[in-house]
């Protein structure tokens, strides 16, 4: 039983350690970690138990655990599209610009994407990417995103 294993390791000490720990697991053993770095442990981990105040909410494999938060996300390099139309496309929730990247939300990333690249062909640098774990770790526990959190403190 590990907690917190990487915490004060370096970037090749923690590589190190998950290659040590993937082939001990290999020889069929099992492995228990706790952490709060969620992308190392859906990197790492062939199930997640999530828990919140003493409970488990959620067992299983990661992509599980992240397909149960739905939504898709589009990035793509997209100079000078104008927001409003982008999250006008179907299958997009919302849009937003960072520089001259895009980031598409969406209810249906197969419709958005061929929306998108339909009225923007000259899109690139496309990433599609589902939720995250830490996504899934704070709707399955309820915790408030940070906005929320600043409401209740006021």
């Amino acid at each position: 039983v590990l907690d917190e294993p990487t915490v004060a390791l370096d970037v090749e000490g923690r590589r190190e350690f998950w290659i040590a720990m993937r082939e001990f697991a290999a020889r069929g053993r099992t492995i228990l970690f706790a952490t709060h770095y969620l992308e190392e442990a859906d990197a790492n981990a062939d199930r997640a138990i999530l828990m919140a105040h003493g409970r488990i909410v959620a067992d299983g494999p990661t992509t599980e655990l992240k397909a149960r938060v739905g939504g898709r996300t589009i990035r793509a390099t997209l100079p000078d599209a104008d927001p409003a139309r982008l999250a006008a496309l179907r299958g997009v929730a919302s849009a937003d610009r960072h520089g001259d990247a895009v980031i598409l939300s969406c209810t249906d990333s197969d419709l958005a994407i061929r929306a998108l690249l339909e009225s923007h062909p000259l899109a690139r640098d496309i990433e599609i990417t589902g939720g995250t774990l830490e996504e899934a770790f704070l709707e399955l526990t309820g915790e408030p995103d940070a906005e929320e959190s600043g409401r209740r403190a006021r």
